[in-house]
């Protein structure tokens, strides 16, 4: 695996920095410093956002041993924050100066995600920084996969991880079920990697 000594994951809302590269992240190992930035306490809407998902989030990231958390501590995504958020990142950027953004596709139908990847390309726009894009179920077929990694070694760990945040445990994404599903990409298994987590290149810099 490429050396990446700081990496900053971005996410929308509590859990997605875990579902899209938590097995990554885990993978990268405890000699890389880890900053997520999470943009949001929930959707707009959403009945569980709000402070206890930041709750849940911070015992999920223990577990994935991210050194540095950070929240918007707002409800929900929309453009008339665009430039509040984008500053935000833009900080984060030009402070931790990371080696590698992980962060939400622009082929992803959740609106907020889609906002959030925009802000980050505009706060990143002239950072050195490298960007994947991480995969979830929101995801439109458009999403490239590109990169794979194997984390069968680490899948329990993000499972036990993503099991930190009670007030989703009822969606359906969260069953054991359908994360088998959604960790077997068939051109891994085609490569024996039962479980993965993919990525779309946006830019690399070596």
């Amino acid at each position: 695996m490429v050396k990446y000594n700081k990496i900053l994951a971005i996410g929308a809302h509590p859990d997605d920095i875990e579902y899209g590269c938590g097995g990554f992240l885990m993978k990268i190992g405890a000699e890389s410093d880890k900053f997520a930035f999470v943009a949001s306490l929930g959707s707009a809407g959403d009945e569980t956002s709000g402070l206890s998902r930041a709750k849940e989030c911070e015992n999920a990231m223990k577990i994935i041993r991210v050194n540095k958390l950070v929240f918007r501590e707002e409800v929900g995504i929309s453009y008339d924050k665009y430039e509040q958020i984008s500053n935000m990142i833009n900080k984060i950027i030009n402070d931790f100066n990371p080696d590698l953004i992980l962060t939400h596709s622009q082929n992803d139908t959740h609106q907020e995600h889609f906002i959030l990847s925009q802000c980050v390309l505009t706060a990143a726009r002239r950072s050195r920084s490298s960007i994947l894009f991480f995969n979830l179920l929101s995801n439109t077929p458009s999403f490239k996969a590109e990169i794979f990694v194997d984390i069968g070694d680490v899948i329990e760990r993000k499972i036990e991880a993503l099991s930190q945040h009670i007030s989703q445990k009822g969606k359906y994404y969260m069953t054991k079920e359908y994360l088998d599903i959604f960790h077997s990409n068939r051109y891994a298994v085609l490569h024996g990697i039962r479980y993965s987590e993919v990525f779309e290149i946006y830019r690399i810099f070596i």
